[in-house]
């Protein structure tokens, strides 16, 4: 096999990697090219249902996409990790942070964007992967890093109420709901803290209420959590 064979061969499992992991996606779908291929490793990983098990649907995916030497490789081996289960949490925040660290994938952004607006699929894309990391922290109990990873999102993206609800749950799982009570009392002032009405082409009314209904939730449950006493106490870790 010359190398010009072996360069296809990688490219070709780096693109059935992707197309492996559309399939674990609600109404995901896969290209002809890779159908028999992804069918076949569908059925050689059912589980006791009969039905692929995930999570060696995404073992395999790890497999395929390779060594991270490409934006387009260290974004599927970080996604892949993140999917999985606890047990390769500390994989998934290696991986998350190796993609985040290094030139990010300009495919991947430019599927995030609406309207040819490339920048504001690049800050969606950018906090779902951070959304990713600080989650994952939080979940090893390193709630100042998930803490100051959510922060990061919402000076990325702050009309995007995502960063918010990660920092919340940052905050509650730190106990410091007065806090947290007051900070989203402040976003209330933000400017993006409102009703947007617009029409489209065809002159129908929408609006968009996302960032305004999402602050008066978290704030809400905040409250709620403040006159009931809650306390969040971890659950020790289980023993791998």
């Amino acid at each position: 096999m010359g190398l010009l064979d072996i360069f296809k061969t990688n490219i070709d499992n780096i693109e059935l990697a992707e197309e492996l992991f559309n399939t674990l996606s609600v109404g995901g779908s896969t290209s002809p090219k890779y159908e028999r291929a992804i069918k076949k490793i569908e059925n050689e990983y059912k589980d006791e249902t009969g039905y692929p098990d995930r999570q060696k649907i995404l073992l395999k995916v790890i497999e395929l996409a390779g060594e991270p030497i490409t934006p387009k490789q260290r974004y599927l081996l970080a996604i892949a990790y993140a999917w999985s289960r606890a047990n390769y949490r500390e994989k998934a925040i290696y991986y998350l942070e190796l993609y985040l660290n290094n030139e990010i994938c300009d495919e991947i952004c430019k599927r995030y964007s609406s309207d040819g607006n490339y920048e504001e699929g690049k800050k969606k894309h950018l906090i779902e992967m951070y959304n990713f990391l600080a989650k994952a922290y939080i979940s090893e109990y390193d709630f100042n890093k998930g803490l100051e990873i959510s922060e990061k999102m919402i000076e990325i993206y702050p009309q995007n109420p995502m960063g918010y609800f990660t920092k919340t749950e940052a905050l509650t799982k730190q106990n410091e709901l007065n806090k947290c009570q007051e900070w989203l009392i402040e976003v209330k002032k933000s400017q993006y803290y409102k009703i947007y009405k617009y029409k489209d082409a065809l002159g129908r009314e929408f609006k968009d209420d996302w960032f305004y209904t999402s602050i008066n939730r978290l704030l809400t449950e905040t409250e709620e959590k403040i006159k009931k006493g809650y306390v969040y106490r971890p659950r020790k870790k289980k023993s791998e």
